[in-house]
């Protein structure tokens, strides 16, 4: 039987770290939210960091 699984991964959930910063994000959310590939998520944090906000207006402004 197929496993259902869809628990974000731990490599881009960040959920484990403080709660200060608006790091609470996953790789599935920002591909489904802007319609990009990994790639261009993966791009996005090397450019701008792990901080959601800056990871979407990244992402927005290369729409």
């Amino acid at each position: 039987m197929k496993s259902n699984n869809t628990t974000p991964s731990p490599a881009y959930n960040t959920e484990t770290t403080s709660n200060t910063t608006d790091d609470n994000w996953n790789m599935r959310e920002m591909i489904i939210k802007f319609g990009v590939t990994q790639a261009a998520v993966l791009e996005a944090v090397k450019e701008v960091g792990k901080n959601r906000t800056r990871i979407e207006q990244y992402l927005s402004a290369k729409k």
